[in-house]
């Protein structure tokens, strides 16, 4: 079997090959919302991720990618995709590939490589027989907006108000201005309290440098940003934020819920409850098309499920992060 590098400078057919690979593996294993072939290629080239990568095909059947980040995760290697077009499965592709990947993992000199997959299924058990072990997992939830109560969204939102006197909201739509740059570099550093489970993986820290990157990236992915944070009255300090991210690119009904944070110090206010409550609403209102808001949570991350599933988000499908230690 043929593996070669594809070269994102002239990718003729074999990139529409492997979205196309992509897309006929997503429609039986994937339920959720699927990228546009622009955002396919942004993604394989790295997406929000900073480090070098590399896409492998085997012609039209499949393909891989490995992303190897810098500067925070320098051991690591993440398999960022792994498709065999399902009228080609079960013929060796799928190992031949990620035989492959591993090797180059080796090559770089990584000692772990790490991917997400189906809690079941076909793909579960090939990752399973391959060697990988479960680190972490996600459920995906979604909300759907044509079911909404929406008064009971008010009644939720003036009770837990009350509870909010010290702090204010203020809301904007698309990249982060210069003026709140630093604001929201240090809402976002707020994530790496975000549970990893097993994963032998760091999180990234962020200066302002990398948020202004991170906002063109979204960008370039065709993304509308509906942005709430909250923000300590007295001393003016950030508190929490909540984000969704709505695809100019697609025509789907769907939007993807983003980080919702409230950094440590200003917890016990229900900020996180009262960010999602406004942020729903708010978006609800500006984009009144949109069904269904998608997000996804570490399933130990108890307390935001919580708050998602008192909004209505239920379950759609489970998936599991998985490593293999190379050395």
């Amino acid at each position: 079997m043929d593996i070669e590098r594809l070269d994102f400078s002239a990718p003729g057919g074999r990139i529409r090959g492997l979205h196309a690979a992509h897309e006929a593996s997503a429609a039986i294993d994937d339920p959720g919302p699927r990228p546009s072939l622009i955002q396919f290629v942004l993604r394989l080239q790295g997406g929000w991720i900073p480090g070098s990568n590399e896409t492998w095909t085997a012609g039209t059947t499949g393909g891989y990618s490995l992303l190897l980040p810098e500067p925070d995760n320098p051991h690591a290697a993440l398999l960022r995709l792994l498709v065999v077009h399902p009228e080609h499965r079960r013929a060796g592709t799928g190992r031949a590939l990620l035989n492959h990947a591993i090797g180059r993992a080796l090559h770089h000199n990584r000692r772990v490589i790490t991917a997400e997959c189906p809690a079941s299924g076909p793909g579960a058990d090939f990752i399973k027989a391959m060697g990988f072990t479960m680190a972490s997992a996600d459920e995906r939830r979604v909300l759907d907006l044509t079911a909404v109560p929406w008064q009971d969204f008010h009644r939720m939102r003036q009770d837990a108000v009350k509870h909010a006197d010290d702090y204010e909201f203020q809301r904007f739509v698309g990249p982060v201005h210069d003026t709140l740059l630093a604001d929201m570099t240090t809402l976002l550093n707020g994530m790496n309290d975000a549970p990893l489970g097993d994963l032998d993986l760091r999180h990234e820290h962020l200066d302002t440098v990398r948020v202004r990157e991170l906002e063109d990236v979204n960008e370039r992915f065709g993304l509308i940003t509906y942005t709430t944070i909250a923000r300590h009255k007295d001393t003016g300090e950030p508190a929490g934020y909540s984000r969704i991210f709505l695809d100019a690119t697609s025509p789907e009904p769907w939007a993807r819920q983003g980080d919702t944070v409230v950094l440590r110090k200003h917890r016990g206010h229900r900020l996180g409850l009262l960010l999602k409550l406004a942020q729903a609403q708010w978006f609800h209102s500006s984009e009144p098309y949109v069904e269904k808001i998608i997000t996804w949570n570490e399933v130990s991350n108890k307390h935001m499920i919580a708050i998602n599933e008192r909004l209505g988000f239920t379950v759609l499908d489970r998936w599991n992060h998985v490593q293999l230690r190379l050395r």
